[in-house]
């Protein structure tokens, strides 16, 4: 559609025949009074004066040929745009009947760039098409379900949450006005400070949710559950709301957060106690550093010494992982009992967020025990922290928001690594590049689960072997050098879920006394070779004696 687009293209000619009988009718048939399903590409482009003729199309379903009322079949509306509906045109009306908003992105992932470049038009082939009898069938079905009383009090609590967000909108926007028309005042130029104070930015709009769009949502939601084998609407079936309530961009973080509170108020989650496997870890830890050091220098422990406390390790993590079954067959259970189509894995976990923040500190409680295992079998200095100093919540001498903040304060070897509060930072590239400071401890306990891009940040680091095991690195897409010419750097970093890094290059370069497992890592690497010692963009490259395989660890060969 364009604003070219005439009335003709979307409804139909018009009915010569019927014309020359002082009729002004059209020829419907093939058109959108006719159709089951449409689909009407760059919507907003189009004319307010076509667009609007679509209100009684999309909500009542009739459609006025002339001087009679046509009945419209259709099922299913689709629109696509690359904007959102100009401001002040009377559209207003039509987006609100748009129910399900869903934002189509660019790709990001290199694979998926990739597949864009070579694959051809993926034509789908459907092979077991629903027929309108059906669709008939499950509307008819929805029409009986009902709301169970906790989903419809995380309706009350969604609509009550949006009236609230709105009204502290309005007041703060009331004081940005008058603030604005202060500053107005005082200038000389008022024609055009007033030009621009009207040119409101989208994301001062409030939430607005109409009766007709509460009622179409609560309808979508009874046919979701129709679809899920159900017979009434649970909580967590609002997750799906997460694509109805925004009307605009800035307002999708907001909407999130409010189905989220609504979700948690709703919905009883049980908190599973995991006190006792704490508490076991920590009197092992305790008798560990007892065994191992002295006034925190290490001392001399025999090997059979270290295999009991070792052997100790290994039944603090069979523990942890009958408790993680334990918890998998719960989670798995209750996620049957909720089942929905449309809700992703993620939907679920934030809906059972009991289990998966216990799931969570059993898996920080699980790298905890490697970490121990560490000590036990090299005992390093600084001692690592204990898991409970490492993960509580605490208080900061520092809370760097920027990179540059944060270099700053790692450039001052008599700042604590550990006083640093790093969640806000995404860049961590060339953090300690050719740093000549010889106390890294601390560094193990920084939140780095924001970052993105770890690239040179331990490069020329000489004096770093800090355990890093501990690290949520998730969401790092960029390793490239880290530890390159990290001479002294050998820590395990077997429990690390690098899924998303793509670019490894030369991530170990000369790092000679590197020889840690790396068997569990869910490995996507753009680099060619990545495991090839003797190719420069190679993972590994330059990072063994290359005269001889017998120089490879046991884990490379």
């Amino acid at each position: 559609m364009n604003r070219f687009s005439t009335p003709e293209e979307i409804f139909g000619p018009i009915d010569i025949a019927e014309l020359k009988k002082n009729r002004l009718t059209r020829s419907t048939q093939g058109y959108l009074p006719t159709a089951h399903f449409a689909f009407l590409d760059e919507i907003w482009k189009s004319s307010p004066a076509i667009l609007n003729t679509l209100l009684t199309i999309i909500n009542e379903k009739i459609y006025r040929d002339g001087n009679m009322d046509i009945k419209v079949p259709l099922k299913g509306l689709v629109c696509a745009s690359n904007e959102f509906p100009t401001p002040n045109q009377g559209l207003e009306a039509l987006y609100d009947r748009l129910v399900i908003r869903l934002s189509v992105l660019p790709v990001e992932q290199r694979s998926s760039f990739e597949a864009l470049l070579d694959e051809d038009i993926v034509e789908i082939e459907v092979t077991n098409p629903i027929t309108l009898d059906e669709l008939q069938d499950i509307t008819q079905k929805a029409k009986k379900i009902k709301f169970s009383q906790e989903a419809k009090e995380a309706m009350h609590f969604l609509k009550a949450s949006i009236e609230s967000y709105n009204k502290s909108l309005q007041l703060r926007n009331l004081a940005q006005d008058n603030t604005e028309s202060s500053q107005t005042e005082s200038r000389q130029d008022t024609k055009n400070q007033s030009i621009e104070s009207t040119q409101e930015p989208i994301s001062h709009n409030g939430i607005y949710v109409s009766d007709r769009r509460w009622r179409a949502m609560a309808e979508l939601l009874k046919t979701a559950v129709v679809l899920s084998d159900r017979d009434e609407v649970q909580p967590i079936d609002i997750m799906l709301l997460a694509h109805c309530l925004w009307s605009d961009e800035a307002q999708k973080e907001v909407v999130n957060k409010i189905i989220a509170k609504a979700l948690q108020s709703s919905m009883q989650n049980a908190k599973f106690d995991i006190s006792s496997l704490k508490e076991e870890y920590r009197k092992h830890y305790d008798a560990t550093i007892a065994e191992c050091y002295e006034k925190r220098k290490p001392k001399h422990v025999n090997q059979t010494t270290k295999n009991l406390y070792m052997q100790a390790c290994d039944g603090i993590i069979k523990n942890i992982n009958d408790y993680q079954t334990k918890l998998q067959e719960i989670f798995l259970s209750a996620q049957n009992k909720m089942a929905n189509p449309f809700l992703s894995t993620s939907d679920y976990r934030n809906a059972l967020r009991g289990i998966t923040q216990t799931q969570t500190e059993l898996k920080q409680l699980s790298l905890a025990v490697d970490q121990l295992r560490y000590i036990i079998q090299n005992q390093p200095t600084p001692i690592p922290l204990k898991y409970d100093e490492t993960k509580k919540k605490r208080s900061y001498k520092y809370e760097p928001q920027t990179k540059e903040e944060l270099e700053e304060l790692v450039k001052d070897e008599s700042i604590y690594l550990g006083d640093i509060d790093t969640s806000e930072i995404t860049d961590m590239s060339k953090l300690f590049q050719d740093s000549s400071r010889t106390d890294f401890s601390g560094i193990e306990s920084w939140d780095v689960s924001n970052v993105e891009n770890m690239s040179q940040m331990f490069y020329n680091a000489k004096s770093f072997n800090q355990p890093l095991n501990s690290w949520d690195v998730g969401n790092v897409v960029n390793m490239e050098n880290m530890f390159s010419n990290a001479t002294s750097f050998n820590q395990p970093l077997n429990s690390w879920n690098v899924g998303k890094v793509a670019n490894m290059k030369r991530m170990f370069y000369n790092a000679r006394k590197f020889n840690q497992s790396l068997n569990s890592w869910n490995l996507v690497t753009n680099s060619n070779h990545p495991f090839n010692a003797h190719y420069s963009n190679s993972m590994f490259y330059q990072m063994f004696d290359n005269t001889s395989m017998r120089s490879y660890p046991q884990w490379y060969r």
